[in-house]
């Protein structure tokens, strides 16, 4: 609800939210409304099929004849709004007791080891309104599936052994996030609203909000109230026919209903006095974020139109005219993004967010005035039918050709979409709608973007410096400190009469006509017969080769063209990691240099990405993917200007130089499981070096030296082409030579690189018998440790070895989590899974515990694993391993939904330079081949105490240091009696100096 605004009365809000749902429930959501002739894309061959259950439980059922995996998404309306004022949580807690045993299945982990064994995976999330749960699986054993997954919501157990377990599980991911910036900046939020807000609920609960002696009645309590099959929302996919579909949800019949009734916020949420204000909010990582937010309609009442969408549009463009222009142009802000969210369904809030600069984060009035003289502009300009035209016309081509999700990604779109207020016919058109231009609509929207309607959040680490003690207030959950005031008179005044005193070139305007519309959408293929299902390679020089595969599946006009640009700086004597540094700022500051451009471009779907990696030798590449209609000419303008590029801004480099140093101190912040792939790749990779000494790069890197490298930046270079889509093998050939001839005409190529001059990255040899580790105490007040455990296996060069890993991580994944997370609640996060390290395959298991430390999950690790070589791998049979390469080929016969997957799957093959494009169709043969013994011996070569190659880093969390010490010694101890190798790896520098390092496998040669 928006009181700020005085045209609106509190009641007649209130009024107008219940007889929309009244209609909406007449409407769509009876049982005589059944038929429901959902409107599909044109791209879209699969059925679907909306049914009412006789028990009132909405369903769309997707028949997929191609589909390798079926799923099924569940949503109920009820989550942390819920939770009783006592009980903060409560839903969360719910949702992890659910499916744990149900009266025909009351075994806990039958849900997850059913779905493990078969190709599958589950989930399942909280949301304020809504929870969630979904699973996937390969289709012979979707019906079982489907029929435990029911009957854990038809008559859960609760079962009373689970309960402290699980609540330790709420602890462990409570603790987590309690270093988490995002939750620190929502938990602020939620306690500027008014005192008795649903929305200040602690959502995800603890220990201290639900360990109680009857949290297990309350539970209980919670279900029957809210669990009522009127407000649920099922989604099943599958191979299956739509009948056959049709009678498997009949078992969700079951659920009772209770007839409840939906759920209405009845508040006074941001009431004038609690809404108007300047909020500052101190966080852990350096960021400087300058926030401005206005409240509006409920804009899902006009989900077919959202004026706010048009507004969002206007001032989050950056092309010529707009907001950010001008900020970069004064050096005030790196990024701006303006959108929408919506609130209690009875509210929305609109957001305009600036990324600062330091020069930004010391001028915060300039930006104001900046922005309140755009929205003034936008005014005063009218509304224009032009920009909702454009809008509705590349929406409608969107969806015309939308890719097609996989099983479990459609499900759970649709199973969150069935829980919205809109017409069951747009269910797959729901957020591409544009019908009708409603100009009233989005004058009353922009009307409420006023002085007296605005909030201001400054978001820094530096947030507070300037505030008074007593001023700055501290939350007590996540240790937020904060402070709220009144938004100051004088920003009112500025919002009123804007006024920019500082020199500029350029003018604000709305955004112009959008040149890359496309107008010719026109399918190329279908004229050959046997085209190559692989890609091709069509061209090859001294300096060029180009891969091509002509689209015959996917049948969209769609295009993917990707150019690699090899080079060596051979007169920039300096390391690869500086190097890297001076390429990465050179590409920033030219997509800063084209932000206009591309921002068009990808306005109308047509997306241009730049990056670079140590693997093509600082050089970059460039990523063209939409519709093809346009693909060659931005190409051409993209490297023409390439060529010509010259920065010689100091300003933008130390800008840019900065938010480097920002983004690796933050790495550095962010919780142990974050950081800890980075120590295990300091160490394994040749090429990687360590903390202490990239911080060193950082601080030495100055713009000097930078003019240095770019002097020969791209003088010597080498092309590879990768062009999938809707184009023809000659319009291929020639589009790539007339980018590389309008490149080299603009920056004067000097000649070819030499590969054997290019950079390439190698893995470490570990040593058999031998368990390394590394320690580091975190930096931050992080009760959190992690472990990762790093087996390492054998190279990729055999494909069965990755097939032979693929099938020993489905045999213990499950297990390791079952024991260590379930039983043993080492943590939140417990993972295993596998690792391909520069082609060198490993096996990693990771865990994050807020109560052990790391020597302690690495003893338990141990003893597991020992317990799983006796009690399953050594005991596995010929029947079982079929069972699970059965699994493992599911997963390989999983077909590319979309032209952008399939490239994905390609370009990873020229990317390691193996060139292996059928690779998915040997696996899928060699896996027949895989025997028992083979993956017996594999599982003790890579876990067996005389063969295990180990590599183990510990992040050791505040005040485990004195018990990490003592566990420490036992471990040694212990090993020594085992005659392993435990070896403390103290200098990471020092210590690669003695590996033997595996061939650059990846190497362009």
């Amino acid at each position: 609800m928006i009181i700020v605004l005085q045209r609106i009365q509190h009641s007649k809000i209130l009024n107008r939210n219940v007889k929309k749902l009244d209609w909406f429930q007449n409407n769509f959501f009876t049982s005589s409304k059944t038929q429901v002739d959902i409107k599909k894309s044109p791209n879209d061959k699969r059925n679907y099929k909306y049914i009412k259950l006789k028990n009132n439980l909405e369903c769309i059922l997707i028949e997929d004849p191609e589909t390798q995996k079926s799923a099924a998404s569940l949503v109920v309306k009820a989550g942390a709004l819920q939770d009783p004022l006592d009980r903060e949580g409560l839903a969360h807690f719910c949702e992890h007791m659910l499916f744990l045993g149900s009266q025909k299945y009351p075994k806990q982990d039958q849900y997850r080891s059913y779905l493990t064994k078969n190709s599958g995976s589950c989930n399942a999330s909280t949301s304020p309104y809504n929870t969630k749960y979904y699973f996937q699986v390969q289709n012979d054993a979707f019906n079982q599936a489907v029929d435990i997954f029911a009957n854990c919501l038809i008559s859960p157990l609760f079962n009373e052994d689970c309960v402290d377990r699980e609540l330790n599980a709420i602890e462990n991911e409570h603790q987590k996030n309690i270093q988490s910036d995002s939750r620190k900046i929502d938990r602020v939020f939620r306690l500027s609203t008014c005192e008795n807000s649903v929305w200040r609920r602690f959502q995800t609960g603890n220990l201290r909000t639900l360990k109680f002696p009857d949290i297990r009645e309350r539970l209980i309590e919670f279900h029957k109230k809210y669990y009522s099959a009127n407000q649920m929302k099922l989604v099943l996919y599958s191979q299956q026919s739509l009948d056959k579909l049709t009678e498997l949800a009949k078992i969700f019949e079951n659920i009772p209903d209770y007839n409840k009734e939906d759920n209405v916020w009845i508040e006074n949420t941001f009431p004038k006095d609690k809404w108007n204000k300047m909020i500052k909010i101190q966080t852990e990582q350096q960021r400087h974020q300058l926030k401005f937010s206005w409240l509006i309609d409920y804009q899902q009442d006009n989900y077919q139109n959202t004026p706010a969408s048009y507004l969002a549009h206007i001032l989050g463009t950056e092309v010529k005219g707009c907001i950010l222009s001008m900020l970069m142009e004064q050096d005030l802000a790196l990024e701006l993004s303006a959108g929408y969210e919506d609130c209690l369904k009875r509210f929305s809030i609109f957001n305009i967010s600036v990324q600062m600069t330091e020069k930004g984060q010391k001028n915060m009035d300039q930006i104001r005035n900046i922005i309140f003289k755009y929205i003034q502009m936008m005014k005063q300009n009218g509304i224009e039918k032009r920009i909702f035209d454009e809008q509705k016309l590349i929406r409608k081509i969107l969806f015309d050709n939308m890719e097609q999700n996989k099983a479990l990604e459609q499900a759970n779109v649709l199973s969150s979409r069935l829980s919205l207020d809109i017409n069951r016919e747009d269910i797959l058109e729901y957020g591409y709608l544009k019908r009708e231009f409603r100009p009233d609509l989005i004058q009353n929207t922009m009307a409420f973007l006023n002085a007296d309607n605005l909030r201001i959040q400054y978001i820094s680490h530096q947030a507070l410096a300037n505030e008074e003690k007593e001023d700055i207030q501290v939350e007590d959950i996540y240790n937020t400190h904060f402070c709220i005031k009144e938004l100051p008179q004088i920003i009112k005044q500025e919002f009123l009469n804007p006024v920019l005193n500082f020199k500029t070139n350029l003018s604000l305007d709305i955004p112009s006509p959008n040149r890359f519309l496309p107008n010719k959408l026109q399918f190329k293929g279908g004229k050959l017969e046997n085209q190559p299902s692989i890609p091709q390679k069509i061209y090859e020089s001294s300096k060029s080769e180009i891969w091509f595969k002509q689209d015959e599946v996917f049948k969209t006009p769609k295009l993917v063209s990707h150019l690699t640009i090899y080079s060596a700086n051979l007169n920039f004597h300096q390391s690869l990691i500086k190097c890297s540094i001076y390429n990465s700022i050179f590409l920033k500051l030219f997509r800063q240099h084209l932000k206009e451009l591309l921002y068009e471009a990808s306005e109308a779907n047509l997306n241009c990405n730049f990056s670079s990696s140590l693997l093509n030798g600082v050089g970059f590449d460039i990523s063209v993917f939409g519709f093809d209609e346009s693909i060659p000419s931005i190409l051409n303008e993209v490297l023409h200007e390439l060529g010509q590029f010259n920065p010689q801004n100091q300003d933008k480099f130390n800008d840019l130089l900065q938010k480097m140093k920002e983004g690796f101190y933050n790495f550095f912040k962010q919780s142990p499981h974050s950081q800890i792939s980075f120590y295990n790749n300091s160490i394994l990779q040749d090429q990687i070096k360590i903390k202490e000494d990239q911080f060193k790069y950082f601080q030495e890197a100055n713009f000097e030296e930078f003019q240095q490298y770019i002097a020969d930046y791209l003088k010597q270079v080498r092309y590879e082409w990768l062009i999938l889509g809707n184009m023809e093998k000659q319009e291929a050939i020639q589009m790539a030579q007339n980018a590389e001839k309008t490149f080299e005409n603009s920056q004067k190529v000097k000649g070819i690189v030499d590969l054997n001059v290019l950079p390439s990255v190698r893995c470490a040899k570990l040593q058999p018998g031998c368990n390394y580790y590394y320690e580091q105490q975190m930096e931050l007040e992080d009760k959190n440790s992690c472990i990762t455990k790093n087996y390492q296996f054998e190279p990729t060069l055999n494909i069965k070895n990755g097939l032979i890993i693929d099938i020993i991580i489905n045999i213990i994944r499950s297990l390791i989590f079952n024991q260590l997370r379930t039983n043993e609640q080492l943590g939140y996060i417990v993972q295993t899974y596998p690792i391909v390290n520069h082609s060198v395959l490993s096996i990693q298991i990771r865990i994050q515990s807020s109560s052990k430390n790391p020597q302690y999950l690495a003893q338990r690790i141990d003893k597991y694993i020992n317990e799983l070589q006796t009690d399953v791998i050594d005991k596995l049979d010929l029947n079982e391993l079929n069972i699970i390469k059965k699994s493992v080929k599911t997963n390989l016969k999983e077909k590319d939904t979309s032209i952008y997957r399939e490239f994905n799957r390609y370009y990873q093959e020229i990317d390691l330079h193996r060139y292996d494009f059928d690779r998915k169709q040997q696996k899928i043969l060699a896996l027949d081949e895989i025997t028992l013994e083979e993956v017996q011996n594999a599982f003790q070569q890579i876990f067996g105490k005389k063969t295990a190659k180990v590599l183990e880093v510990h992040l050791i969390g505040l005040g485990k240091e004195e018990e990490y010490q003592i566990s420490k010694q036992e471990r040694i101890e212990q090993y020594k009696q085992e005659n392993i190798k435990y070896i403390q790896i103290e200098d990471i520098k020092v210590f690669k100096k003695t590996l033997e390092y595996y061939p650059a496998y990846n190497a362009k040669l």
